[in-house]
């Protein structure tokens, strides 16, 4: 292709610039400031764009280096021709790539043209801005350059392209990358921690199941001992109720004993006041008797007159006083008798009250109490029973068949003491502290079993509560974790230790045409000097591959500029590119700089050469 000219609107300090280029160099020799360089950056700019602006502090980028200071157009115009034919590119830039303007033009018809897109730098040369500046475009200070994937992919075959390179490249570091994410997050996966882990709630779980079956086997013996206890319990209850049950029938026989000889006392004064009324109803008897008698005296004299009387009158007095006289004698025998009878009537009575009290007195003395009283003062006393009457002498005073009966009553007594004694085989004091210590003994034990069953329940929450299922889940899950990380690594290893292997055959692939042409760029102007180059497009000086800073600074402008011109002749093959040389042979001594013309000139027979420089020593 060929560059034929081009219109500057504004570019930095260029505005409103015409340029035409030749055919074969154009050499353009101005001084310092001129705007040699932004010529070539205008250029470029045509076919690649211009990048986004400068970020805060970020590197000027050539859309800020190049606005306009006066707010005017920023663009312009270029003519070139290819295969395709004449075409016009118009590129307008604006604040950011967005609104950047683009627009190709026929040459000849001046018709816009869809023959390429604004990307028309790669669509027309088949490599991007980085290869274009890497080996079309050589500036003042980027001579050297390091191979890009663009470079490797079309020097490799024609079947690449930079991006299958850089994908390769990317893929290579992204599995280096993941490689040590991967073993990163190895290292994350616990699981010598989780063993530790697993080993301590184990024996933790193994020391709360050891202290449950202690807790177990004391309870066993709690239980035993209880049971043992409680037996012994439970007789001495029975010996306590049989103990009760004797007291009750003891007490019984005391207070039935005692009731007796109270009543045998109470009936005893009865008996003497009875006898004290008997007394005075005899003598009220009598009294009244002695009455009675001088009564009848007094009727029988008055009987006696009276018959008398009737006497005389029966010889002296005719039959109706005669009549009277008996009227008056039967009345007065009548009152005689009434009296007569009424005396034997209250002596009959006199007689039932007597024996009337005896009766109640011998009904009353029967035996009621059960208390043991012998020759005790007359009396009441507090005893088991309740009261226990005392009653002096009472044996002597008793008759026989209350005496037997007390007798009995008192052999009951004793016998239910003897009884009682042998019940607790010895002193009561001593079965009920014996009783005290058992019962004392199985409250305690009774407490100790509850808090070995409280333990029990303690330790099972213990055990149930252990995250052994979790632990064992998170052991089995890092143990899965590390073998997927492990495998997982594994395979990255292997895929980019292919790759890399992949990576350095296809270097192979140019790293011999590069050293073959650049041999008969190179080998055409200096001989002296062999220079190596590896599949990174560093060049190093003799086969003990000494580093390329052994060589003067003119010598290595002149071995990059050598490299460049191979890499174009290998990459360019179809459409042929322009070359753009801003200044490259300011550190070539007056040899070099010959020889660099003329390697210029040879070139220029292939390409098209733009030649900026600022000094007429190096024009060419």
């Amino acid at each position: 292709m060929k560059l034929i000219s081009c219109h500057i609107d504004a570019f930095g300090k260029l505005k409103n610039v015409d340029v035409s280029f030749n055919e074969n160099i154009t050499s353009i020799c101005e001084k310092n400031g001129y705007g040699k360089t932004t010529l070539a950056s205008f250029i470029k700019a045509m076919f690649y764009g211009l990048g986004a602006n400068a970020r805060k502090n970020s590197k000027l980028t050539d859309r800020t280096k190049y606005q306009p200071f006066d707010g005017g157009k920023f663009g312009g115009e270029l003519v070139f021709e290819c295969q395709k034919g004449k075409f016009k590119i118009r590129r307008v830039f604006n604040r950011t790539q967005t609104t950047d303007e683009f627009a190709l033009y026929d040459a000849e018809s001046n018709l816009v043209s869809n023959a390429f897109s604004q990307n028309i730098g790669r669509e027309l040369f088949g490599v991007g801005k980085e290869t274009f500046d890497a080996t079309v475009f050589f500036g003042q200070k980027e001579l050297p350059s390091e191979i890009n994937d663009d470079i490797k992919a079309s020097l490799s075959t024609g079947k690449l392209y930079g991006d299958d390179v850089d994908a390769l490249s990317k893929a290579i570091e992204r599995i280096k990358q993941k490689i040590r994410d991967l073993k990163s997050e190895l290292k994350t996966v616990n699981l010598d921690g989780d063993k530790t882990r697993l080993r301590e709630l184990t024996m933790k779980e193994s020391a709360l199941t050891d202290k449950m079956a202690l807790a177990k086997n004391n309870l066993a013996e709690y239980e035993q001992k209880l049971s043992e206890l409680k037996r012994i319990k439970n007789d001495m209850d029975l010996k306590q109720k049989g103990y009760e049950k004797l007291q009750a029938e003891k007490s019984a026989k005391e207070f039935y004993l005692n009731d007796t000889l109270k009543n045998i006392e109470k009936n005893k004064l009865q008996e003497n006041a009875l006898k004290d009324d008997v007394s005075f109803a005899e003598e009220n008897i009598a009294e009244r008797k002695g009455k009675s008698k001088k009564i009848l005296l007094s009727l029988s004299l008055v009987m006696f007159l009276v018959t008398v009387v009737m006497a005389v009158c029966i010889f002296a007095i005719d039959r109706l006083i005669f009549s009277m006289l008996t009227a008056v004698f039967f009345v007065g025998f009548a009152i005689l008798l009434f009296f007569a009878l009424k005396q034997k009537t209250q002596k009959n009575a006199l007689k039932n009250a007597k024996n009337v009290k005896k009766s109640e007195f011998f009904d009353k003395n029967h035996l009621k109490s059960d208390i043991n009283v012998k020759n005790s003062s007359v009396g009441e006393v507090e005893s088991d029973g309740g009261l226990v009457y005392q009653n002096q002498n009472v044996e002597g005073n008793l008759n026989e068949e209350n005496y037997l009966k007390v007798r009995e009553i008192r052999a009951e007594i004793t016998e239910i003491e003897n009884e009682i004694t042998n019940l607790f085989g010895g002193s009561i004091e001593k079965f009920v502290a014996r009783y005290e210590d058992v019962a004392n003994k199985i409250n305690s034990i009774e407490r100790l079993r509850v808090e070995r069953q409280n333990d029990l329940k303690h330790y099972q929450n213990e055990i149930e509560s252990l995250p052994l299922s979790e632990c064992n889940d998170r052991l089995e899950t890092d143990k899965e974790r590390v073998e997927e990380l492990e495998q997982k690594i594994g395979i990255l290893e292997k895929t980019g230790t292919f790759l890399m292997s992949s990576s350095q055959n296809l270097s192979k692939r140019y790293v011999e045409p590069v050293q073959q042409k650049f041999n008969e760029v190179y080998k055409r102007f200096v001989v002296d000097d062999e220079i190596i180059v590896d599949a990174n497009l560093d060049v190093h000086l003799g086969r003990n591959m000494a580093e390329e800073g052994y060589l003067s600074a003119g010598l290595q402008d002149l071995v990059a500029i050598c490299k460049r011109f191979a890499l174009i002749d290998l990459l360019f093959e179809n459409e042929k590119p322009f070359v753009i040389l801003d200044d490259p042979f300011v550190n070539l001594d007056d040899k070099n700089l010959s020889l660099a013309r003329e390697l210029v000139k040879e070139v220029s027979k292939r390409y098209q050469v733009i030649f900026l420089t600022c000094h007429s020593s190096r024009k060419i």
